[in-house]
Formats: structure tokens, C-alpha cells, sequence
């Protein structure tokens, strides 16, 4: 095959709205499911569509046997896909179809999952788009088509790439203009593609261009509507129950998903916003980027004791009036402290839709009262959870905790900045034998308790002996000596150091705590908690993982529980933070999640990459419009430079060619009727450039430069005559 039909079929594959339309719109659903791989999805999808196209083109020539080779195509596809579904099911938790209902964002990523996606989605869209196009067109069946990967993106509010929509829109156009004019009768005017092309895509293009770059008014999404369309109620309610997700694995991809879930679980009587926990981990995994907790680490009983933070801080003071050698020791001048009680505070929590097997409790919990059909139990981490029969829905739940306004205090703060977990052991056994020398046998037992409590706590203080976090970590503290001063500069440092909250952004393999801290710098609450709980432990502060809900969304009104109006927690709030053990404080939360308002963050993530397309679409339409308006003169410029090399034969053939062709005529017409033609319609003498051309390429006799310099001249005055009558006849 020469280079020149090469070049026409590659120009032909190039030019086939049908297949670039299924290119397209499998290339946007693939995107979802795994965006990294986009080029493989373009190739990939181009190559087997045109495979495919060429077998359609057999089949409906071929009716009988193409009914059995496309049956052959059809089970072949199945089995293949089958059989990619069987490698997933080895290496993946959950079966095929929740992992393709379910978000993405909420899931690892799974290769052999996808590649049967992948064969689904070619064939479906390769046979769909093939009949309802060069078989039988219909612009309702390509208009369905083309809202399947909308509708894909559209059910968890994920935003298709602008550039993908604009290209979607333009092949869709094209499609619909191009079969409804070849297919309207032989008494229609028919169009060619550079036509409709060039319109369109102008069209197009300032669309495009006008809905990127003008502002658009903040509006607030209602999805009730969508939501009661697709009647997605009950897979949400399958989808929690069969991925809680506060199981004994915690990772990074639900927090993306489950942020854009309305759906309420609890209404909520408070005076302040909370952080509320479920479950609590403790190994750090670098290889795999999850969090997990060994079952032996809970112990639970169905009772639960909590010491006032308030507790040790007072026994602080005591034991520093009663010995002055401890005072001085540990830098306490208590003669003018006066340390608060901790305040206790009550959470009342109405449960909606769910039964869970976990209350949210914050981290400075109580006790709760809880209805007698549901039997408590309290874990040493202060989690709650039910003994057998789940915490029942529609159903009032009233908590207790100390509020952790009490940090705030600045006696308080005083010892708290003075402390760190290095001195605590020494210094609780020492205010022991205080205690117990003075007779004082509750405060000893309470200091003994202290003291157990100080000592499991450096169970929690495995780094994974990273020295890239280490170093960071004493860069972050360096000159502070207190625990509660590296904990706070530790969760400060994220929002002073461009850090950004992206629900968006998807992991690459490989990627965890570590490259968040020193390379991606984006991700959502689970990556600023991990990093803060691993740069704690290397600063030598035990820390933990911890997951539950935000308790900070003003409540609307509810019928069935209008008591419970001060908030509302909805599954996107479920949040990840870490708990610290700040010395006489005890378990402590803390909030390094930079996210001033994560639904505006999003709202101006996607604004922001619209915006840039628009912009690059405006720089591509002028440029586009630049080229098509001095498209002639640049044409000839380059023709001139290039008969400007030429030898004197091949210069005579160039310019009859380009002669032929400025005219409108074909490769069919002979230099004889061409000039016979403009002799009588244009009163065009070219006689001397066909004698010229046909002695050089029908006499085989050589041309002098004079016949070069004769044959350039000549096209020359010719192109500026054409050019004179082209826009004579515009106006």
C-alpha cells in the first residue's frame, strides 16, 4: 500500500464522527473509573471501534452470516469480560457489581474490574452508535448515548474535564447534522464535511467560549429532584449496611465520596459544634496507605469510667503546694493558679434512617442514656458500640462529656505548656508517693491510674521510623518543649504551608502519608489526620487515628424531631482527625484539616478549570479565526516558497495543478479543457501555461529558468486577478 493511500484511509478513520463519537464517550466513562490511564482508554478505544466498524460494515452487507459472526462478537465479549470479572473477584473484597455501583472515590482501584468495564462499555457503544448511525439514524438513541457518561458523574456531583464535554458536544453536533443531511432524499442539498465542520466548530467553539468566561451567579444545587428520579434510596441504604464505612480498615477514597451524600443520619441538640468519634486506629500501613486496629487492642466492658480533664491538672497544683522540691522541679508556680472544673456538657442525638452498630461520641465522653432495648459497650478508646441489637432509628440518644472549652483556660494552659510526655511518668509516680505520704489515698489511686494510663498510652507511638517525617517533624517543633505546643504548631503548620483540601484529587499507586506531606500537598481530612498523628509520634507525642462525623451544619426543621434543631450530621460529614495524648489533659482531639468550606472549595476547583478551558478556547478560536481569514494569502506565500526551489519541469506541472484547484476543478479535467473552460467563462488565457506544462510532462522536453521566470510571473498576475474577482463578487 503507497504512503498516499495510507495517508487517505488514516484521514478517512480521522474523519469518522461515529467512531471518534464512541472514542469520546467511552474515553469520559473510563476517565471516572480510572483517569491516570486516559491515553491507554483513547488508543485502545480507537483501534478495537475500528476493528469493529469494519466487521458492522461485513455484517450489514452480509445479513445471514453477519447474524451469526455478530452473535459470535457478542458472546466472545462476554466471556471475555467474565473472565476479567473472575481475576477481580481473587484479588478484590467485594463482588463486581457493588464495586461498579459504587463511587469510585469510595473504593481502591481494581485492574481487572476495570478492563471488563472497559469491554463492556466498547462494544455497548461501538453496536449502539454504529446502528443508530450508518444503519438507521436516530438522534434520540445517540442523544441517550450521550448522556450515559453524564449521568455516571452526575449521581456522586463529580465534574466530567471540561475539554471532555466541549468534545463530546461538538462530535454530537456533527453526527446529528451530518446523517440527518445524508440521509434527507436525493432532492436535498447535501453538504461536505469541511463544510459542517467548519460551521459547527465555529458555533461550538464561541458557545463554549461565552458559558467558560461569563460569570455565572452561586447558586446552590437542589439534587431531590435527580435523587427521586434514579430512586437511588434503597441503593443507598444497601450501599451503607454492605460498606460501613467505620470498619476495622480506615483509607483515604470514602471521605471523596461520602462528601457529597445529603442524606441525614442524626439531628442533634448541642450549644456547640462537635467532633465526634465511631472507631479508632492504631497501625499506619506506608505500603498500602490504610489504617487498621488489631482486635486485641480493644477491650470493652459495659461500663465506663472518665476522668475529668480538669483531674490531673488540679492534682498538678496540689502535689507542687504540698512539696516544694516538685514545684520547682517541674517549673509550677501554683500561688496564683486557680484551675476551673471541666465543664460537663449534654449531646442529644436523634437517629433518622440507620441502625448502627457505633454511636458517635466526642472524645471527651461520659456516660450516655440510652434506651433499654439496646444493650451499651464501651471500649478503652471511649468508642461505643451495641451489644447485639443496633442503635435503632427514630430514636432518641442523650450523651455526656467534659466540653474542651477547659483547654482555653490560661492556668490551665500554663501547665499544659510545660509538659511533655517524657516527664509525665516520672512526674505521675512522683506525685503518688506524694500523695500517699500525706494520707491522700484517692488522689494516689487516681495518680496510679494515671500513671497506667501514661504508660499504655506509648503503644502509639510508631512512625514507621520514617527520617523524611522525623526531620520534618523536629523542624516543625524546633525550640518548643511542651507537647501542647507541638501539637498545635503541628496542626497549624498545614493551613501556613499551601496545603490544599481536594476532594477531587485521586491517588496515584504508591502514594500515602508521605508524599502527601512532601510532594502532592492535596487531599481531604484522612491525609491531614494521618499526617498529623505520624508527625506527632515522631515528635515523641503518642497519637492516634480516629474517625467519625462533624458535628457543625446548622439543622433545618424536622417533623419528627423538632427538639433536635441546633444541627444536623448528613453522611458528608464523615471525617477523619487525631487524637493526641497531651500530658494531664489526656486524649485530646485536634483539627488539621485545612477546608474553610469544602463545597465552595469544590464550587471554584471545577469554576476554575471551566474558566481555563474557556480561556484556551478563546486563544484556539482566534487563532482558528486568524487562519481561516488569511488562509489564501499564507496558501500562496508557501506555494511561492516552495515553486521558488522547484526545478523549471516540476514548477510548470506545480502551478497547473494549483491553477486547477483555485478554479474548483477536479484531478479529471485535462490541461486542454481546463484552459478551454476559463477561455470561456472567466476569459482566462492560460494557453501559454498549458503549452508550457504539456511540453514538460507530455513531450519530455526539459524547461529553461527563462520558461520558470515566465510560468511564476504568469501565476502571480493570475492569483492577483483571481483574488480581485473572489472579493469583488462578496460585495
Amino acid at each position: 500500500m503507497t504512503a498516499k493511500k495510507i495517508n487517505s484511509k488514516i484521514i478517512s478513520l480521522l474523519t469518522d464522527f461515529p467512531l471518534i463519537y464512541v472514542v469520546l464517550l467511552n474515553t469520559a466513562v473510563m476517565y471516572y473509573y480510572r483517569n491516570i490511564l486516559t491515553p491507554v482508554w483513547i488508543v485502545s478505544t480507537f483501534i478495537i471501534t475500528a476493528i469493529l466498524f469494519k466487521i458492522f460494515d461485513f455484517i450489514a452487507k452480509h445479513k445471514i452470516i453477519g447474524f451469526f459472526l455478530y452473535t459470535a462478537i457478542f458472546f466472545s465479549g462476554i466471556w471475555a469480560m467474565s473472565l476479567a470479572i473472575k481475576k477481580g473477584m481473587k484479588s478484590y473484597p467485594i463482588s463486581f457489581l457493588l464495586w461498579f455501583i459504587t463511587t469510585q472515590d469510595a473504593l481502591g482501584y481494581s485492574r481487572w474490574y476495570t478492563i471488563a468495564v472497559f469491554i463492556f462499555f466498547t462494544g455497548f457503544f461501538a453496536s449502539v452508535v454504529y446502528y443508530f448511525t450508518k444503519i438507521r439514524y436516530r438522534i434520540s438513541m445517540n442523544f441517550l448515548v450521550f448522556l450515559i457518561p453524564f449521568v455516571i458523574y452526575g449521581k456522586e456531583s463529580r465534574q466530567m474535564p471540561a475539554v471532555l464535554i466541549i468534545m463530546l458536544s461538538v462530535i454530537f453536533v456533527l453526527n446529528m447534522i451530518h446523517f440527518n443531511n445524508i440521509r434527507n432524499g436525493d432532492d436535498s442539498v447535501k453538504v461536505g464535511k469541511k463544510s459542517i465542520f467548519q460551521s459547527v466548530a465555529v458555533y461550538v467553539l464561541a458557545f463554549g467560549i461565552t458559558a467558560s468566561l461569563l460569570p455565572k451567579p452561586d447558586i446552590t444545587a437542589d439534587r431531590t429532584y435527580l435523587e427521586s428520579l434514579i430512586n437511588m434510596d434503597a441503593f443507598t441504604d444497601m450501599l451503607i449496611s454492605k460498606i460501613n464505612i467505620f470498619n476495622n480498615q480506615a483509607e483515604s477514597g470514602k471521605f471523596s465520596s461520602f462528601k457529597t451524600n445529603d442524606k441525614v443520619l442524626y439531628y442533634a441538640a448541642s450549644d456547640e459544634p462537635l467532633r465526634l468519634k465511631t472507631q479508632v486506629f492504631t497501625d499506619y500501613d506506608y505500603s498500602e496507605d490504610k489504617w487498621s486496629f488489631n482486635y486485641d487492642d480493644y477491650s470493652f466492658s459495659d461500663s465506663y469510667y472518665s476522668r475529668s480533664p480538669s483531674e490531673i491538672v488540679k492534682l498538678i497544683v496540689l502535689s507542687s503546694k504540698l512539696d516544694k522540691d516538685f514545684a520547682k522541679k517541674y517549673n509550677i508556680n501554683s500561688t496564683s493558679m486557680n484551675i476551673p472544673e471541666a465543664e460537663q456538657k449534654s449531646l442529644h442525638l436523634y437517629a433518622t434512617e440507620y441502625d448502627f452498630d457505633l454511636l458517635p461520641v466526642p472524645t471527651w465522653f461520659i456516660n450516655t442514656e440510652i434506651p433499654d432495648s439496646v444493650q451499651p459497650e464501651f471500649s478503652n478508646f471511649g468508642t461505643v458500640r451495641a451489644n447485639g441489637r443496633n442503635f435503632l432509628r427514630n430514636t432518641e440518644y442523650h450523651i455526656n462529656y467534659y466540653s474542651d472549652s477547659f483547654i482555653y483556660n490560661a492556668d490551665v494552659y500554663k501547665i499544659l505548656t510545660s509538659l511533655s510526655y517524657e516527664d509525665i511518668k516520672n512526674m505521675y509516680t512522683e506525685m503518688y508517693h506524694i500523695f500517699s505520704e500525706n494520707n491522700m489515698t484517692d488522689e494516689a489511686r487516681i495518680m496510679a491510674d494515671a500513671c497506667s494510663e501514661a504508660y499504655s498510652a506509648s503503644e502509639n507511638l510508631d512512625y514507621g521510623n520514617n527520617q523524611k517525617i522525623y526531620s520534618l517533624a523536629m523542624q516543625i517543633t524546633e525550640g518548643l518543649n511542651s507537647d501542647y505546643e507541638k501539637a498545635l504548631a503541628i496542626e497549624r503548620y498545614f493551613l501556613a504551608n499551601n496545603y490544599i483540601y481536594d476532594l477531587t484529587y485521586k491517588k496515584g499507586k504508591g502514594e500515602n502519608a508521605e508524599t502527601f506531606l512532601f510532594e502532592t500537598k492535596r487531599g481531604v481530612c484522612y491525609e491531614y489526620a494521618t499526617a498529623m498523628v505520624l508527625l506527632s509520634r515522631a515528635c515523641g507525642i503518642p497519637a492516634r487515628y480516629a474517625e467519625g462525623y462533624n458535628m457543625n451544619q446548622p439543622a433545618e426543621i424536622n417533623n419528627n424531631a423538632k427538639s433536635f434543631s441546633d444541627y444536623e450530621i448528613r453522611i458528608r460529614d464523615a471525617h477523619g482527625f487525631p487524637e493526641l495524648y497531651i500530658p494531664a489533659a489526656g486524649w485530646t482531639s485536634f483539627e488539621p484539616t485545612v477546608a474553610d468550606t469544602i463545597i465552595d472549595y469544590k464550587k471554584s476547583d471545577v469554576s476554575k478549570g471551566i474558566y481555563t478551558s474557556g480561556i484556551i478556547l478563546a486563544v484556539c478560536l482566534t487563532a482558528g479565526l486568524i487562519l481561516f481569514r488569511f488562509y489564501p494569502e499564507i496558501s500562496n506565500l508557501l506555494f511561492m516558497l516552495r515553486i521558488k526551489k522547484a526545478d523549471p519541469d516540476k514548477t510548470a506541472v506545480l502551478v497547473f495543478l494549483r491553477v486547477r484547484k483555485l478554479f474548483g476543478f477536479g484531478s479529471d479535467v485535462t490541461a486542454e479543457e481546463l484552459c478551454r473552460i476559463l477561455m470561456a467563462e472567466n476569459q482566462t488565457d492560460i494557453s501559454m501555461l498549458k503549452n508550457l506544462f504539456e511540453k514538460s510532462s507530455y513531450g519530455k522536453i526539459h524547461l529553461s529558468e527563462n520558461d520558470k521566470k515566465e510560468v511564476t510571473d504568469f501565476y502571480s498576475e493570475l492569483y492577483r486577478n483571481f483574488r480581485k474577482v473572489k472579493k469583488k463578487n462578496k460585495i
